[in-house]
């Protein structure tokens, strides 16, 4: 069964495996943030908002839709870039760091906590890149 990408059915699932990974749970089994994915250009050119909280590796909260109140969620780290971009990066096509160094995503927030956040956001794409995914 493949999950819609972004789509609530797909959003649970991504928790469901994040919190099921042992190599995710080690790797962010210190990370406290909140972060909010902003994207641009998604069907009917709308935009997606994609929320996590997570503390001590354990995902607190999860939202995802075009309700502009996902949106104001309190982040401390907010990715803003196309749906291709995104979709790119879900593949494996595309490196978040890659992604922010040719401005394909722009950050906001503190950079330096951006820094500390890769090795874990690393581990959570490599999680979401295994759910079987329609685009």
């Amino acid at each position: 069964m493949a999950f819609r990408y972004l789509s609530t059915s797909w959003l649970e699932e991504a928790r469901r495996r994040l919190e099921a990974s042992p190599e995710f749970l080690a790797a962010a089994m210190a990370m406290e943030a909140s972060m909010l994915n902003v994207i641009t250009e998604a069907a009917g050119g709308s935009t997606v908002y994609l929320y996590y909280r997570f503390s001590k590796g354990v995902v607190q909260e999860v939202a995802v839709g075009t309700d502009e109140a996902i949106g104001k969620k309190p982040a401390e780290l907010t990715s803003t870039g196309t749906y291709d971009t995104f979709k790119a990066i879900n593949q494996g096509k595309l490196g978040v760091t890659a992604a922010v160094l040719s401005r394909k995503i722009r950050l906001s927030g503190n950079v330096g906590r951006a820094l500390s956040l890769v090795k874990p956001i690393n581990a959570m794409n490599l999680v979401l890149r295994n759910i079987p995914t329609e685009y």
